[in-house]
């Protein structure tokens, strides 16, 4: 609907008075419009021209509020389809990052792993050659199991790295995701005899919640607008 003061609705009264006059001056008549005028003035020709300009003057108005009324429309589906265009943006973006993110806290943590294995099967050979006792066997086994599922999820991370399919590489993202988030948190709970390794454990393990939460409410959105192949 059109507002305007009282200056701007006399100026403008007047401008779409000029009009239909101009266009009876040329003969451009609304045959409809000009029926009805016809017809609520008993057929008086003075009246029916009278009741035809203020009849005419209103359908002016009418198209013009229905006009800004599309305008306004089309300036709504504009800015909704920017937003959505912003946060398909973001999305791919959120989608790469956390992506690179979850990689690279993987391969630290699968070092780490390795790492901790080879100094546990360190530890059960210094253990072995000092002491009789059963506790080199565990450290010795804690280690081979460290070694071996390091190796292996070394492996893996490096594998990752080369998927292109998105759906495949959040299939191992979650995976990789379910399995060293117990190894943090364990890992977490036992360093709390070293502060420091618990501490760098304690902010891997937020950091990999973080970064897969965000990851996966990417891919989420990714598949429901087909951004995803």
């Amino acid at each position: 609907m059109l507002n305007f003061s009282t200056k701007e609705k006399r100026d403008m009264d007047e401008k779409l008075y000029s009009v239909v006059v101009e266009e009876l001056e040329g003969g451009t008549i609304n045959k409809a419009l000009w029926a009805k005028a016809l017809a609520d003035s008993d057929s008086d020709k003075d009246k029916t021209q009278a009741l035809y300009i203020k009849l005419r003057v209103q359908k002016l108005y009418d198209e013009m509020n229905f006009e800004k009324e599309n305008r306004a429309a089309a300036e709504r589906a504009n800015t909704v389809a920017e937003n959505k265009k912003v946060k398909v943006e973001k999305t791919i973006e959120t989608l790469s990052t956390t992506t690179q993110k979850l990689i690279s806290l993987f391969q630290w943590l699968t070092g780490l792993m390795l790492v901790l294995g080879i100094v546990g099967l360190f530890l059960a050979y210094i253990t072995f050659s000092v002491s009789d006792d059963w506790s080199w066997q565990v450290i010795f086994f804690s280690g081979i199991a460290f070694t071996v599922f390091g190796s292996y999820l070394s492996y893996q991370c490096f594998k990752i790295t080369k998927i292109t399919d998105q759906r495949q590489l959040r299939k191992k993202l979650n995976t990789f995701f379910f399995i060293l988030i117990p190894f943090s948190a364990i890992g977490t709970i036992i360093g709390l005899l070293m502060p420091l390794i618990a501490l760098v454990l304690f902010i891997n393990c937020i950091s990999l919640i973080i970064n897969a939460v965000k990851y996966n409410n990417a891919f989420a959105y990714a598949m429901r607008n087909n951004l995803v192949k």
